[in-house]
């Protein structure tokens, strides 16, 4: 790994400690918790006076949006007006700590401002805000919620909190003395969970964040509520240290826009819930991901390191590749391209919709490589197949018999 890439792969790693919680260096005890507190069940009441607050923000989040198109808004009104809406949201959190346990089905539609990502089991909760202020290393906060171990709700703003107390509505004010952010966070994408044979409740956060143009890093937190405070778990062994953490740093990688058609990299990171498996994507020379993963798999007490393979999510028959080439979804086919160790290509094909986790109704193996980078071609008896970014087409003895054109999302 260059020297640049080791220097991004440490900021990563001190970016992600200041993220999703605090006391980071925290071992596991081993000392068999006490049981979990119980969720609260909200009053018709409750609920009422919530959901009240929460359409004014719906319909502030509503004005703000109908702003951007007006033709004298500029960046910084695009700042003051998110600014104002997460405001708004932070006063509603801790003035009424009932907000842990309620749905937020409305704000939840406008995850293009507040992204609210919760665990399976109510317990913990992270309200994600893009401030539009960091360029191309995007500047996200958030406010994270939990119940911690005394049956009280604790919120506080990228897990800055103290250990005794978390934010009070007198202490609001300190933080929105001006329009700035106190401190950066991630993006949180999701949260897993999982009991340990000690009985300790694990949580598996997966985070990530964009440090530039070129380069993205993305980790999994193991975290545990203790007391008041989201607090590491050494988990992990990496490079050969424990961590609470997981992480891995990529390139964004060249083929982005010819591989998923373009959107999303949540498939990048994953947990198999079935197999208590993390994902994480192993590179090439270049940093770009190859679709191929390293593994970490819970043996009841941490996490191993198992190797490297392909995703859960693909058919076992195609794991023994060394690269993904392009991976498009037609009108009727989706079809993947991956070179292998031979030196040459493989074509594999679903028709109608299916998932890859199925047997592909086509694979062919050649040298594939068309006239272009991003063309490969097939043959298989007397059928010939082309494939690019925007087609693929099917001939029978030189005639073509097949064109479908690509299905964008």
């Amino acid at each position: 790994m260059s020297t640049h890439n080791n220097i991004i792969y440490v900021v990563l790693a001190l970016l992600l400690c200041c993220c999703t919680g605090k006391n980071k260096n925290s071992q596991d005890t081993k000392v068999i918790p006490p049981p979990l507190p119980p969720i609260e069940v909200l009053t018709a009441a409750d609920s009422a006076a919530i959901a009240k607050s929460e359409m004014d923000i719906v319909l502030a989040c509503n004005k703000y949006e109908r702003s951007t198109n007006e033709r004298d808004f500029d960046g910084e009104k695009m700042k003051t007006g998110r600014y104002e809406l997460f405001k708004k949201l932070g006063e509603l959190l801790v003035n009424n700590p009932k907000t842990l346990f309620y749905d937020f089905q409305r704000l939840n539609q406008l995850n293009n401002i507040i992204k609210i990502v919760s665990s399976p089991d109510g317990r913990l909760r992270y309200y994600v805000h893009d401030t539009y202020q960091g360029g191309t290393m995007p500047f996200y906060v958030y406010y994270q919620q939990l119940l911690g171990s005394d049956g009280e709700v604790y919120t506080s703003l990228n897990g800055n909190h103290t250990d005794t107390d978390s934010i009070s509505a007198e202490q609001w004010s300190e933080y929105y003395s001006s329009y700035e952010y106190p401190s950066q966070g991630c993006m949180i994408d999701s949260i897993y969970q999982i009991d340990s044979n000690s009985g300790q409740r694990i949580y598996l956060i997966a985070n990530s964040q964009k440090f530039d143009s070129g380069h993205r890093g993305i980790a999994f937190d193991a975290m545990s509520i203790v007391g008041d405070t989201l607090s590491g778990m050494a988990l992990f062994t990496q490079n050969g240290k424990q961590r609470y953490y997981v992480v891995a740093d990529h390139a964004l990688f060249d083929w982005y826009d010819i591989a998923d058609n373009g959107y999303g990299m949540d498939w990048l990171q994953k947990y198999d819930e079935l197999t208590q498996t993390i994902y994480l994507p192993a590179v090439n020379d270049y940093q770009t991901p190859t679709d191929r993963y390293a593994l970490y798999s819970f043996n009841g007490m941490s996490f191993d390191s198992i190797g490297i393979d392909a995703g859960y999510w693909l058919h076992e028959s195609l794991h023994d590749f060394v690269e993904l080439k392009m991976m498009r979804t037609y009108q009727r086919f989706t079809v993947r391209i991956d070179s292998m160790a031979t030196g040459g290509y493989r074509y594999a094909s679903w028709s109608g919709g299916k998932d890859m986790s199925l047997k592909p109704d086509i694979v062919i193996y050649g040298s594939g490589k068309g006239a272009f980078d991003t063309s490969y071609i097939f043959d298989k008896g007397e059928y010939m197949y082309t494939v690019n970014p925007e087609w693929l087409t099917v001939y029978k003895n030189g005639i073509v018999i097949a064109l479908d054109t690509v299905k964008y999302h």
